[in-house]
């Protein structure tokens, strides 16, 4: 047994807003990702992580959310996943 710590696929930053993108397997619908969005900040010499945002962070959020689904969509369209159940087209794109 490993003690590593996972990672994710790729993060994304803009200022205090983070995106982590986390890659995922699942054998009836292949890889999926999911984002978990933090706001860093800083609490005497000490750093840390919320999951709340305050007004002015919307904005940034949201650019930060644009750029986490257009490089999910960038690796689905690069890799799609294989149709199910002689479905003819391919899911998550």
């Amino acid at each position: 047994m490993t003690n590593r710590k996972a990672t994710p696929a790729h993060q994304i930053r803009m200022g205090s807003i983070a995106a982590a993108i986390w890659s995922n397997q699942s054998e009836k619908s292949g890889t999926w990702y999911s984002v978990k969005f933090s706001r860093l900040f800083k609490s005497g010499a000490k750093w840390g992580r919320a999951d709340n945002f305050s007004r002015d962070d919307l904005l940034i959020l949201s650019k930060v959310a644009e750029h986490a689904f257009e490089w999910i969509h960038e690796q689905l369209k690069a890799h799609p996943t294989e149709p199910v159940d002689g479905d003819s087209t391919p899911h998550h794109i």
